[in-house]
């Protein structure tokens, strides 16, 4: 259910953010011809009246908000993600005492996005067209993705353990290296999984943006990512139950 709750959430805050920003652009569009004529009108002369100075503010601020809701975005990711999966990772390991445990698990995963959105930025903001990103563009993410999300999850599995983050850290790149010969395939089909469920949650999402889609019609697409959240929960405690004699 923290999953679930997770997924709706965050696509809730992605469309809405869309929205908005869609909404910006087309005023700064609306905009444009005033824009042109202050243009035109400054060849003339160097005085701006109030209305130049109205349309110019308006612009401003309008561009300084959809900055901000670009930037926005990647933080909320990272907020989410540490709030609902810090959460069902406390859960996994039965932990009553939350604080010490989110302090590990947010600095963990503030490094892992920050290094995500880094090297795969241009493929974060091509969300809606990715079908348009280059073949090796692609591959070359996925392997980023693939070995980020490997050493992360050997660091939420061996949290359990009462460590400080530097020395989880360092069990956490001492076992997914020395290890990675056992280790990578049993994390193979937890990671099919999260990038099925990944895929499914942006094409649920693109599909209620762009309207291709009735309620109706995204009925088996909610199935079908309910379906994939249940097995990789279970996967997942699997694939932790599997690092506990490490």
């Amino acid at each position: 259910m923290i999953d679930v709750v997770f997924a709706a959430v965050y696509l809730l805050f992605l469309i809405l953010t869309r929205a908005r920003i869609k909404s910006n652009l087309a005023a700064i569009g609306a905009l444009s011809p005033a824009l042109d004529q202050l243009g035109n009108f400054l060849k003339q002369t160097t005085t701006i009246t109030d209305y130049n100075f109205d349309v110019l503010n308006k612009i401003g601020t309008i561009q300084n908000e959809t900055t901000f809701l670009f930037y926005l975005i990647p933080i909320m990711t990272i907020i989410f993600w540490c709030v609902f999966q810090g959460w069902s990772w406390a859960i996994l390991h039965g932990k009553k005492n939350f604080k010490p445990f989110f302090v590990k698990f947010f600095g963990i995963s503030v490094i892992a996005f920050t290094f995500l959105f880094i090297l795969t930025s241009s493929t974060v903001l091509a969300a809606e067209s990715l079908f348009e990103i280059s073949p090796w563009t692609f591959l070359f993410d996925l392997l980023v993705y693939f070995l980020v999300f490997y050493l992360l999850y050997i660091f939420y599995a061996l949290m359990a353990k009462e460590e400080s983050f530097k020395s989880t850290l360092k069990k956490t790149l001492k076992i997914g290296f020395r290890k990675c010969f056992k280790l990578i395939p049993l994390f193979v089909p937890l990671f099919i999984l999260l990038v099925a469920a990944t895929f499914i949650f942006f094409s649920i999402y693109t599909s209620k943006v762009i309207g291709t889609f009735s309620f109706g019609g995204l009925v088996p697409w909610i199935v079908a990512f309910l379906i994939l959240v249940i097995a990789k929960i279970w996967y997942k405690i699997l694939f932790t139950l599997s690092l506990e004699n490490y």
